[in-house]
């Protein structure tokens, strides 16, 4: 076990550098700072040999446990034990760098993503089998380049054109008002049907501070939704 931060970065450095065949990363906690984006450089050089990559990154959203104040998730139906306070349409489409040949169309097919590597931001969600059937075909049948929950490493992955990625527009705002990205909608009615929302505890009291912030928290989302 390896309890010291420095070691383990060294350890994971090590390992990106001599991997082979596949590598696999876990870890609590990625920020994007300077030893966050040298890890998920390293990575990316691993995945450009041919190392097959996966990282996961722990997550812990307990909004419906009344553990935390606030969640955001795509919702289809409210989760039990939370309430809705504000959604709005951000559905999953295509993002990648501007150069890539998808970049020039207005609407992608899941035919058209066929054939480009694959940059897999989060496990399968079982609300695609009965929200979007042919989106779930497609990403099961898909076998990702890189696979990671860790936005550092998908973001630099797909801004430096690595490959296309499934995400809302919302998780790329800055990638895409830099044109470092860009976000092209699937041409599937389904899937687009697809709402963020904000969610709260039914049974858990929001301190003055928090109810400010998720006030504040939900005008952003209706402004991005509808920019003036």
């Amino acid at each position: 076990m390896v309890i010291e931060g420095p070691e383990a970065f060294a350890i994971r450095m090590r390992s990106a550098r001599l991997a082979a065949r596949s590598l696999d990363v876990q870890t609590y906690l990625w920020h994007s700072d300077l030893t966050g984006l040298y890890l998920a450089h390293k990575l990316i050089e691993a995945a450009d040999r041919g190392v097959k990559v996966r990282v996961l990154l722990d997550d812990m959203v307990r909004v419906a446990a009344g553990e935390a104040d606030i969640g955001i998730c795509f919702v289809t139906r409210t989760p039990a034990g939370t309430q809705d306070v504000a959604s709005a349409a951000f559905p999953i489409g295509v993002v990648m760098a501007p150069s890539h040949p998808l970049a020039s169309r207005q609407r992608i097919t899941y035919d058209d993503c066929r054939g480009y590597p694959f940059l897999l931001s989060h496990g399968r969600w079982p609300i695609y089998d009965t929200l979007a059937p042919a989106f779930a075909e497609l990403w099961d049948s898909l076998e990702p380049r890189i696979s990671s929950n860790a936005s550092p490493l998908l973001k630099r992955s797909v801004v430096a054109g690595r490959g296309i990625a499934f995400f809302s527009k919302l998780g790329f705002l800055k990638e895409i008002a830099s044109n470092e990205a860009v976000w092209r909608p699937l041409d599937d009615p389904a899937i687009n049907r697809l709402r963020v929302g904000i969610l709260i505890g039914k049974h858990r009291g929001l301190p003055f501070v928090v109810r400010a912030f998720l006030d504040r928290l939900v005008r952003r989302l209706q402004d991005l939704e509808n920019p003036s």
